[in-house]
Formats: structure tokens, C-alpha cells, sequence
């Protein structure tokens, strides 16, 4: 009976670890982007022209403005050619909402990462925020437009 006994407790013990409550480890949230350089789907034209419109006026582009768009697309062959025109016509709108040149000399870095999470979806590296930083401050002349027509004629906001 004392074996008996013995092999009962052996069997038991297992059963008893198996039973203990997993520890449980809180975390805060994070919000996570994607890289850059993951973007391997090209926008369409029409995906192009929203976006770029959204992008900078915050809202989506008529029907009549999109067919218009759409329509210079088709009538010239180099698309990106056609981005850059559609680029800089919308950058030059009055009605476009980029920060004025005081609010970008006023904090640089913010500037750089408002844009970046605005037209990239991410935020900026240390190393992209460095380099335009040190750039909008040893430029007086440089004036929020040209900043946004680089990022928005760049590789990386032709693809999502």
C-alpha cells in the first residue's frame, strides 16, 4: 500500500504544476508602421491623384477634378512626368494645407515628422530628420513647398 500510495503522489504532482495560473505580462501598446522600403505596390493613377489630393487638402478630390486628372494621365505617356505636373500644380493651390515657412523654421523637426507621417504613413528616421533639419536651418530661402514636392515626387510615395 505504501508503493500504492507513492505512485498516487507521483501521478499527482504533474497534475497539480499543470494547474498553476500562467503568469501574465502587461505592455503598453505601440503603434507600429512600416518601413519605407516595404512599399512594393505602385499606385494607380487614380490612387496617385486621391492620395496626393487627400495629402494635401485633406480631403478627397471631386469627381469632375479626378476625371480631369485622370484624363491628363491618359493623354501623355510618361506617368511620372504627369505626377510631377499634377505635384506641383496641387503644392502651388492656395487651398493646399502646408505649414508657412515661420511655422517650419519655428520647430524643423516637427515639421519633418508631421510630413513624413503625413505623405509617408511613418515616422522619420533620425538620420532623415538630421539631414532636413540641418538643411530647412542653413537655407533661409527654403520654403515648405519645395520640401513637400521632393517627398511627394519621391519613389517612396509613388508605392504604398
Amino acid at each position: 500500500m505504501n508503493m500504492r500510495a507513492f505512485k498516487l503522489i507521483l501521478l499527482l504532482i504533474p497534475i497539480i504544476w499543470a494547474c498553476e495560473k500562467p503568469t501574465i505580462y502587461e505592455v503598453d501598446t505601440l503603434q507600429v508602421y512600416s518601413d519605407g522600403g516595404e512599399k512594393i505596390n505602385r499606385k494607380t493613377s487614380s490612387e496617385f491623384i486621391s492620395i496626393a489630393f487627400a495629402d494635401l487638402f485633406g480631403s478627397a478630390p471631386t469627381a469632375a477634378e479626378l476625371s480631369n486628372f485622370n484624363l491628363v494621365y491618359e493623354a501623355f505617356g510618361d506617368p511620372e512626368f504627369i505626377e510631377d505636373l499634377i505635384v506641383r500644380n496641387l503644392i502651388n493651390d492656395p487651398r493646399s494645407d502646408i505649414p508657412s515657412q515661420s511655422e517650419m523654421k519655428a520647430d524643423p523637426e516637427s515639421f519633418v515628422q508631421e510630413a513624413y507621417l503625413s505623405l509617408y504613413n511613418r515616422p522619420a528616421q533620425e538620420s532623415e530628420v538630421y539631414f532636413l533639419r540641418e538643411y530647412i536651418e542653413s537655407t533661409p530661402d527654403l520654403l515648405p513647398t519645395t520640401i513637400y514636392y521632393g517627398m511627394m515626387t519621391s519613389e517612396e510615395y509613388r508605392y504604398y
